[in-house]
């Protein structure tokens, strides 16, 4: 049954005495303590329990939130802090994958060992670096554009968050290229070195829309034939003509290699052009 209005307004000008008295203010002074007078409520709220014309309890901003009292489900098993409580374990305990794998073995006649990362992939690095890098928590990052993952991390004390710069131990303002952009995982230093911005672009693979499925092929329009240009220093040069892609990715690599030495991606092997 609803309380009639005037058992309300009685009931709630002598919770606010008892309230009063329990804190030891002045009538229309903060219940925080802060001596300063507070306003008047303007309308009667049930829900709020203001009543017109009868001071507020608290200034804005004056109400001292009770204590959040944390739940064992709210802590994380692995590191003590604090998680989402439908959560296992909390995010940063979430991206550390177990290291099962830390036996070193010899890969291209060098000894190197594997670093696990999270969505299933793995990183491959040579042992004598294995041990500063080992002691990081990494994952494996998704790049849009190439299509391929990266190891990274969260910085450590030079500032390094990927793990390729980290084995290069890159000076800022340079960049670190992978030899083979299909493996950019492979964190060997035999695979790594360093280059700027413009010859890391003459090493980035063919567009995955690319209708050749090779790099300076694409289709000629009204015909059969594929066009093969390359872009040196912002400018298209065109090539030739040729009958199908590979034979345009051919002619397309002999380019490259003349005109960007090592730096050039192939679209075969560079032994072929030996």
């Amino acid at each position: 049954m609803t309380s009639s209005p005037a058992s309300y307004r009685e009931r709630v000008i002598r919770e606010y005495e008892e309230e009063r008295l329990r804190r030891g203010v002045e009538f229309g002074e903060c219940f925080c303590g802060c001596k300063r007078k507070t306003t008047l409520a303007i309308a009667t709220r049930f829900k709020e329990d203001f009543l017109k014309d009868h001071p507020h309890r608290f200034l804005p901003g004056h109400r001292v939130k009770k204590p959040h009292k944390v739940s064992p489900k709210e802590i994380c098993p692995s590191c003590g802090e604090r998680k989402n409580v439908a959560a296992g374990v909390c995010r940063k305990c979430y991206n550390v994958p177990e290291r099962t794998d830390e036996t070193e073995y010899i890969l291209d006649g060098q000894p190197c060992r594997k670093i696990p990362l999270t969505h299933g992939q793995v990183a491959i690095v040579d042992a004598d670096d294995y041990p500063r890098l080992a002691n990081r928590s990494w994952s494996a990052r998704w790049h849009p554009r190439t299509k391929s993952y990266y190891a990274v991390s969260a910085p450590d004390e030079d500032g390094y968050c990927m793990m390729h710069r980290a084995v290069m131990r890159a000076p800022k303002g340079v960049t670190v290229d992978h030899r083979s952009p299909s493996q950019t995982l492979d964190n060997r230093k035999r695979n790594l070195r360093f280059s700027n911005e413009l010859t890391n672009s003459w090493n980035r693979r063919p567009w995955k829309s690319s209708k050749s499925g090779y790099k300076g092929v694409s289709p000629k329009k009204g015909s059969s034939k594929w066009v093969v240009q390359i872009q040196v220093a912002g400018k298209k040069i065109w090539l030739a003509h040729s009958d199908t892609p590979e034979e345009g990715a051919r002619i397309y690599d002999r380019a490259a290699i003349h005109y960007f030495g090592d730096f050039a991606y192939l679209n075969f092997p560079k032994s072929d052009y030996s």
